[in-house]
């Protein structure tokens, strides 16, 4: 079910559960319904945040720079540090536009909601 989630953010940025669903049962045999799908990305956004859920909509979240950070084991010299720099990248992704939400910002899809 996860693979697609990432497709229909991959495809459309941001999408209802009921796109999710009409998708989802396009393709396979064993049926779901806007229930299933609610529980199954409630779950997931909270073992795993990789998307935002706000009015059956799936809103997915960039992780870039984490995953650069990662990727050259670089690790905060102490917890102060690691704050002030994930308040600093929480600023910049809530205020630069991106194409997933339709070019609009995290902050503007919010109030859209």
């Amino acid at each position: 079910m996860l693979d697609y989630a990432t497709a229909l953010s991959n495809i459309y940025g941001w999408y209802s559960y009921a796109q999710y669903v009409h998708i989802w049962n396009l393709y396979n045999e064993k049926k779901i319904t806007d229930d299933i799908a609610e529980v199954f990305l409630e779950q997931k956004e909270r073992r795993d945040p990789v998307f935002w859920l706000r009015d059956n909509t799936v809103i997915p979240i960039p992780s870039n720079a984490f995953e650069i950070l990662e990727e050259h084991n670089y690790k905060f010299k102490n917890d102060p540090t690691a704050n002030r720099f994930l308040e600093m990248y929480l600023d910049f992704m809530n205020n630069t536009r991106k194409w997933p939400l339709k070019d609009f910002t995290p902050i503007e899809v919010n109030k859209l909601f």
